[in-house]
């Protein structure tokens, strides 16, 4: 993407900031599922403490919040974060529970 948007401006071609931003936003989208996807596969458990460990250079914010915030539906809907929002909303009620405990 940077040297296509170098290239461009050696030649002289003006670009649209927004398209820019709209174009980086989509390839890091991409990247970050396909990271989360490997970690996912990889140890599941420790992906999802990673989706929630406050990252201090997004004041405090965690990787979840931020895919929240930014209305990223690639990653929110990724089988990690929706087991994790799955636990989050049943709390201590799962299917391991019998009924009678419930």
């Amino acid at each position: 993407m940077k040297a296509v948007l170098h290239r461009g401006l050696q030649i002289g071609c003006a670009y649209d900031v927004t398209v820019v931003f709209s174009v980086m936003a989509s390839v890091f989208e991409g990247l970050t599922t396909e990271l989360l996807t490997e970690c996912y596969s990889s140890n599941q458990e420790m992906t999802i403490d990673l989706l929630v460990r406050p990252v201090r250079t997004f004041a405090n914010l965690t990787p979840l919040e931020i895919a929240v915030q930014a209305n990223n539906q690639s990653v929110i809907s990724h089988e990690a974060c929706q087991n994790l929002l799955t636990s989050i909303w049943m709390g201590r009620i799962s299917d391991d529970n019998p009924s009678y405990r419930v």
